[in-house]
């Protein structure tokens, strides 16, 4: 085996050495025609450099196997090049074998919790089966590492019928949100691909968001939340939409959900709570069902698509006439409802912003809202900080922390008040009074802030908990992520109108600081502003197209890069994840336009949202939509795959695909939090220290979090190659190069 492994080694040496010759030829300096990152210096060609550019090559795609084996064939592998890859590589390679071995530790704990329970289960059927058969879905989506086992899956069969039945129980009695979250969530995860279970999954998440409006959580002093719900406003939203949505609308598809939605409310009417905001009669529910029934078989064919909204608009008016004649509901209560289904039908981001809604809206539009700067949650029926932002009244006060409890808002005690309601409470008009009583170890103290103006950041360091840094200052400290300090991390977590500002004057400070490289987190992005998004993307690029829009009637909203770019040669590698999407999309597409590859994408597929959405304005009361207004294309005519579209033709290949894959498993994601809490907690603690001197213990929680979090190690990695690439030496390698040379002789 020895010898069949040597063999092959040379035999790959040989092939490297021929690679070199063939694909970049003798002459100095010739210019590049791959890809690669960043350009080579120019030098006197050499068999170094012929076998060092396929090893780079290797290292930008992620073929980190490959890349060892070069660096072993090399014709100087003992040069500090060599040297610095190889432990470069060891660390990558420690790393993916302690994720590989939480993988199968996480397995066997899944065969052993699969094992007990299935031998509990032959002694009396077990409680919670929907908690048995999440374990076997679990083990399912793991098949890349396991056998399937004919056992689970007549085990499961036993476990889906008695789940069923639990599903049903709890529709019966008007429990939708139950049956979804414990029982057929779990289904679903079982079998996503399945049509069937599809349109039940649909249908069910229907009756949830009913549940929803029928217990509605109602604060103090809050008005009736469908109050100045207007059916008048539907109906101008559905003409509207006829001339301005992105594509032809399918009014018969809008038809065919309002009157689905018509009779699931009757279905939950009929279940009989007793804490639904409003119920009817049952013979009125009776009479409403049949006439709904009626009504859903006079619907158009499915086929005929080119309805005009007056017909849509008719079929609404009916429905509430039915009600005036039955239910005897709100008006407002069933708009909403018909509101929130038919839009949906069109797509997850067209929706009617009502008179009551229009302050949250503003809060996630612009992340602006006057408060005291506080992250509160509810622990069991108490009221906890989380987190006191710096910068802000709560922080100037000195007298919050986090783990305290708030036991009272102006007097009024928060046990068992919502959430929702005390964050309403706490917030309010910029400059009002607000008395906040706090309990800190069994001692009460009533702490008086005054509500300002917050802006919650879009740029975060390590930490993630930042104060929006200034184009004057910032704690550059923050952003550092290895123990080279020229190695930046930034995570922008949405677009808003001051991000691409504050990110310039941040990358000036820190292309000061002689910055070598950057990681550029987009993940769990969801996007923000189109301008935003362009304008940061236009920070790292001299020219081209970042982003076209296209409407219905055609060529809309353009824009190009100017050229004033920042970190112009510094190697950039920008990480995706399922929760990038929209302006998030965008940036990571500009930058990695094939003409430029300004930047490398590491981590997994985006979101694939591909759409713009405007804004516009329905009534004098405030009422708005917002509407997708275009899908748009990057440079080159690249559409991002919208998500919606390839699902409805059972395809799965929306969004942007990385330039090398890394995946976070879903049981690895407590270690990847428990490292972010240690650190935001050692720099809260050093805030209120007021040191900046730099530790080992900094050091140490940042390796923990590079090595806790596989997609962040991965592109550190690429990153680290581009840099020794480009001839420049890392700092405080060295360490890393002794402690492997001992691993080896150990």
């Amino acid at each position: 085996m020895n010898r069949q492994n040597e063999q092959k080694r040379i035999w790959n040496c040989f092939f490297a050495a021929v690679l070199g010759l063939l694909l970049w030829g003798p002459a100095a300096g010739g210019g590049q025609d791959c890809d690669c990152l960043p350009e080579f210096p120019v030098e006197e060609f050499s068999l170094v450099q012929a076998s060092k550019r396929p090893l780079v090559q290797s290292l930008l795609e992620g073929d980190f196997e490959t890349a060892e084996t070069l660096l072993d064939c090399g014709p100087d592998p003992n040069s500090p090049f060599a040297c610095q890859v190889r432990s470069l590589l060891a660390t990558q390679r420690r790393g993916q074998q302690q994720w590989q071995e939480r993988d199968l530790q996480h397995l066997r704990q899944l065969r052993e919790q699969i094992e007990a329970a299935r031998a509990a289960a032959e002694q009396s059927p077990p409680a919670r089966p929907e908690e048995i058969l999440s374990l076997l879905a679990q083990m399912r989506q793991r098949s890349d590492l396991t056998e399937p086992n004919a056992r689970d899956d007549a085990f499961a069969s036993i476990l889906i019928e008695q789940v069923r039945q639990r599903i049903e129980n709890w529709q019966s009695h008007g429990e939708y949100e139950k049956a979804w979250r414990y029982g057929f969530r779990t289904l679903f995860r079982m079998n996503p691909e399945d049509p069937e279970i599809g349109q039940e999954r649909k249908h069910l998440l229907r009756k949830v968001s009913i549940e929803y409006n029928l217990t509605p959580i109602v604060c103090p002093g809050q008005p009736d939340p469908y109050a100045k719900v207007r059916a008048e406003v539907l109906y101008r939203a559905l003409v509207f939409l006829h001339e301005r949505y992105v594509s032809p609308v399918n009014y018969s598809s809008l038809i065919e959900a309002a009157v689905d939605y018509a009779g699931d409310v009757g279905e939950a009417l009929a279940s009989g709570r007793e804490d639904f905001l409003y119920r009817a009669d049952p013979n009125r529910v009776l009479a409403w069902n049949t006439e709904i029934a009626l009504m859903r078989e006079s619907s158009p064919a499915g086929d005929e698509t080119d309805f005009l909204p007056g017909l849509c608009v008719q079929r609404i008016q009916r429905i509430l006439e039915l009600n005036k004649r039955t239910l005897r509901l709100p008006e407002g209560f069933l708009v909403h409802g018909l509101a929130e289904v038919m839009l949906g039908e069109l797509d997850p981001y067209t929706e009617i912003v009502w008179p009551s809604q229009s302050d949250e809206f503003d809060k996630q539009m612009t992340g602006e809202f006057a408060g005291v700067g506080i992250r509160i949650t509810l622990d069991g029926k108490k009221l906890k900080i989380l987190e006191v932002v710096s910068g802000t009244p709560a922080a100037e006060s000195g007298r919050l922390k986090a783990d305290d409890w708030i036991t009272a808002i102006d007097g009024t005690s928060t046990m068992s008040l919502p959430l929702t309601c005390a964050v309403r409470q706490i917030s309010g008009p910029e400059g009002s009074p607000v008395v906040l009583t706090i309990d800190r170890d069994g001692q009460e103290e009533d702490v008086a802030l005054h509500r300002r103006r917050i802006v919650l950041p879009t740029l975060h360091g390590t930490a993630a908990n930042l104060s929006q840094p200034t184009e004057k200052q910032a704690d550059l400290s923050a952003y550092r992520i290895d123990r080279d300090p020229r190695i930046g991390y930034l995570w922008i977590s949405s677009f808003k109108p001051e991000t691409a500002s504050a990110l310039r004057g941040l990358l000036q400070q820190l292309e000061a600081q002689r910055l070598i490289g950057l990681v550029l987190d987009l993940r769990s992005n969801s996007g923000g502003l189109l301008e935003s998004a362009s304008s940061v993307a236009d920070l790292f690029l001299t020219e081209g197209l970042i982003v076209k829009s296209r409407t219905r009637e055609g060529t809309g909203l353009v824009q190009k890069a100017k050229p004033d770019q920042l970190l112009k040669d510094i190697p950039l590698v920008i990480l995706i994840d399922g929760s990038t999407a929209s302006g998030a999309e965008i940036v990571a597409g500009a930058l990695t336009d094939p003409g430029h590859r300004r930047a490398l994408l590491v981590g997994s597929r985006t979101y694939g949202k591909g759409s713009i959405q405007e804004v516009e304005t329905m009534a004098s009361d405030g009422s708005r939509m917002k509407y997708t207004r275009a899908f748009y294309t990057l440079s080159g005519d690249r559409p991002v795959a919208n998500r919606y579209q390839l699902r409805r033709q059972g395809r799965t290949d929306w969004g942007l695909e990385p330039d090398v894959e890394a995946v976070v498993q879903r049981h690895q994601a407590g270690i990847l939090e428990q490292s972010r809490r240690d650190l935001r907690q050692f720099y809260a603690e050093r805030a209120q220290s007021g040191e900046e001197a730099l530790s080992e213990q900094e050091l140490e929680l940042l390796d923990s979090l590079v090595q806790s979090d596989p997609q962040l190690a991965t592109g550190l990695t690429i990153l680290k190659a581009q840099i020794l690439a480009a001839g420049i030496e890392l700092q405080n390698q060295q360490d890393y190069v002794r402690s492997e040379t001992v691993a080896q002789s150990d």
